[in-house]
């Protein structure tokens, strides 16, 4: 039904009921009151295929929430590659914003640059400085965007030693600076 149809077409399961037709809970708890039961993960792999073989873009955040970060997984990079480049892109990122510094955001843009190379910029511009009003929402962004200087750091080059050096002078968080004081220190070796 929802290789046919779409999940949007498909009434009557919210997310959450799908997550738990897709990765059902373990054992349920003993009389002792042993620990609650936790998602049954051993079988991760083949539910994450039937998911990229529905080939339904909605399944996208779902999938990148469970597969494992940084793994290979070509038929992952396949499914990703069906799509339209742009769009698949900007879906990605935006997942990534929302669910940053957690490691499937991180998954999300290692997919993104393998998709499209010109990512790399967008991720650079991802590493300025941007601040909330309330303290949460300034330690969410920092977070994220240590998340994106980690990426940057995997491609930066002797060339992006001003622009990183500009951004340190400019930046108020000390996380922040401790992170681009290493990138400049890894770089210069």
């Amino acid at each position: 039904l929802v290789k046919e149809k779409g999940i949007s077409q498909v009434a009557g399961i919210d997310s959450k009921e799908l997550i738990d037709i897709i990765f059902p809970l373990g054992p349920v708890s003993n009389w002792r009151g042993a620990s609650p039961p936790s998602r049954d993960l051993s079988k991760r792999e083949e539910f994450l295929e039937r998911l990229i073989y529905y080939e339904d873009k909605q399944f996208l955040p779902l999938i990148l929430e469970h597969v494992q970060p940084d793994s290979d997984n070509t038929k992952l990079d396949l499914f990703l590659k069906s799509f339209d480049k742009n769009e698949t892109v900007d879906m990605l990122f935006d997942f990534a914003l929302e669910k940053a510094p957690e490691a499937c955001a991180r998954n999300a843009i290692m997919r993104a640059l393998a998709i499209e190379p010109k990512t790399y910029e967008r991720i650079k511009d991802m590493t300025k400085m941007r601040t909330g009003k309330e303290r949460t929402e300034r330690k969410k962004a920092v977070n994220a965007r240590l998340m994106f200087i980690e990426i940057f750091a995997t491609k930066a080059t002797a060339k992006d030693l001003p622009y990183i050096q500009e951004l340190m002078k400019k930046d108020r968080s000390p996380r922040v600076k401790r992170k681009f004081a290493e990138l400049i220190m890894k770089i210069n070796t």
